[in-house]
This record gives C-alpha cells, structure tokens and sequence, in this order.
C-alpha cells in the first residue's frame, strides 16, 4: 500500500487492471511491477472515463489500460486516475507546480468548476487555478 502513496507517481503512467466496481469508481491494480507487492492500487473515477472507454469495460478481468496519475486522494490516500488518451499524451504540458503556472503562456487541466467568475482547473497533485471569464479569449457558450 506504501507504494501506492508515493508522491513521485503522479504525472507517470502505468498500465492498469480493474479489480473491482462501484457505482461512482473502479477500483485498479498495476501490473507493470516486478514485485506483487510493488503494484501500484488506484482509483479511476467514472467521470474521468473517455466516453468511448466505457463500453469496454463491461469485462472487467480481460480490460487492462493505460492510466495517468493525477494525484493523491488526501494525504496517505490512494492515487486518482484518468484514462482519458487526450490527457496521457498531453501530460507534459500539465502544470506541476505554480512556477510551472506562471511560466506557461497556455497549459492542459481538468475542468474542476464553472461559475459566473470563471472556469477552476485543476492540474497534478490537487494544483488549481482560476481562469477569469476577462481572460478568456471568446466566452461565446459560457455557462
């Protein structure tokens, strides 16, 4: 379980197992380690399923995939993943740190809240940043 809360997996993948369902998560085990005791166990929300993923996953033993390390549920929790194929191939340009925020003219992140002010992102390891809706280049559909 030690391995599982090690900070240095976030922004890495790993090729996962789904090893139990509920109704707003699956629960997934690496398979990538040496060691049994190595795997990595992890959390997959629902909601950060591609669309497309879903129908594949009615075979929960035969279905292994690809998933990114966002961060870590709380301390010492498990880490949450996404195996959305968008994210994976983008993970670079994911800030890690608010240097990285302050660096960056344009970043990838996860929709984490919408209002009026404007859109939250939530980028590795629980980092957030407000988009002022001022900031945005066409509010054109806005919510």
């Amino acid at each position: 379980m030690k391995i599982s809360q090690d900070k240095s997996n976030i922004g890495k993948v790993f090729t996962f197992r789904i090893v139990e369902s509920s109704d707003s998560y699956y629960l997934c085990k690496t398979l990538d380690a040496e060691k049994k005791s190595k795997n990595i166990i992890a959390v997959l929300p629902k909601a950060l399923i591609n669309k497309y993923f879903t129908h594949a996953l009615s075979t929960l033993e035969d279905c292994l995939f690809e998933g990114l390390v966002l961060q870590l549920q709380e301390e010492g929790g498990l880490p949450v993943i996404s195996c959305q194929q968008d994210l994976i191939h983008l993970k670079e340009q994911i800030p890690k740190s608010n240097d990285d925020l302050s660096k960056a003219s344009s970043f990838i992140g996860l929709v984490s809240s919408v209002d009026r002010k404007g859109v939250t992102l939530r980028f590795f390891d629980g980092l957030k940043k407000l988009v002022l809706v001022k900031d945005l280049e066409t509010s054109d559909n806005f919510a």
